[in-house]
């Protein structure tokens, strides 16, 4: 069964994509139902290349390497010619982790930095991209108090979150004036695993999704 037939008619959708995403996108889903969004859950997997993808309880689950600018390419694609338009994105890196500056590698940083701060790049090309025909769309990035609060342990990832700050502000400031609405959403913390504080950043998105375009966010604060 092809899940990216295309529809007669085009309908709206949120895209939740990043690390571990589970939760946050079942914290979305009422929404979504209640105002006939459809929603892609989409994962991240350096397996997949292009797109590994099935339906599963209403929303559309799809891995794909966030990484690789074909994979994005081919993902809004794909969402396009299934007769849906982007109205949300909400992207989600990897989980914060604490670790001393001591026991730091290139091979960690390297890797922290593709699931952190190269996946946001690549995902802000395309999504907003998608967007920019309808000049309408919304795209919010979780990030962490770190990025302007360094602290003991988590000055690797605080750098990185700085990095992703400071490339939503300028996004703010390129597409606020066609239309799209471009937010970091600075957090104490989260877990995955943790579908309470989820429903509280999903509920959070939201706010922002139905902000009208006087009172647009570019940056918010969620303490848990």
């Amino acid at each position: 069964m092809n899940i990216f037939r295309r529809k007669k008619s085009s309908q709206g959708c949120i895209v939740v994509i990043g690390t571990h995403v589970e939760a946050l996108s079942q914290a979305l889903l009422p929404q979504a139902q209640s105002q006939k969004l459809a929603l892609y859950q989409v994962s991240h997997s350096q397996q997949y290349n292009t797109l590994h993808h099935e339906a599963l309880n209403q929303l559309t689950s799809v891995n794909a390497n966030l990484i690789d600018p074909k994979a994005m390419v081919q993902l809004f694609k794909k969402i396009k010619q299934a007769g849906h338009v982007v109205e949300l994105v909400v992207f989600q890196p990897a989980t914060p982790i604490e670790i001393a500056s001591t026991d730091l590698t290139p091979e960690y940083i390297q890797q922290r930095w593709q699931d952190i701060g190269l996946s946001a790049i690549t995902i802000a090309q395309h999504a907003i991209k998608s967007m920019l025909p309808r000049q309408q769309g919304k795209f919010i990035a979780l990030g962490s108090m770190h990025a302007s609060e360094p602290d003991s342990g988590w000055l690797a990832d605080g750098a990185l979150q700085a990095g992703n700050r400071a490339l939503f502000q300028s996004l703010a400031r390129e597409f606020q004036p066609q239309g799209i609405q471009c937010c970091y959403m600075a957090l104490s913390g989260w877990s995955t695993e943790n579908m309470q504080t989820a429903q509280a950043i999903a509920q959070t998105c939201w706010h922002i999704y139905q902000q009208p375009r006087s009172a647009w966010s570019q940056e918010l604060s969620l303490y848990r």
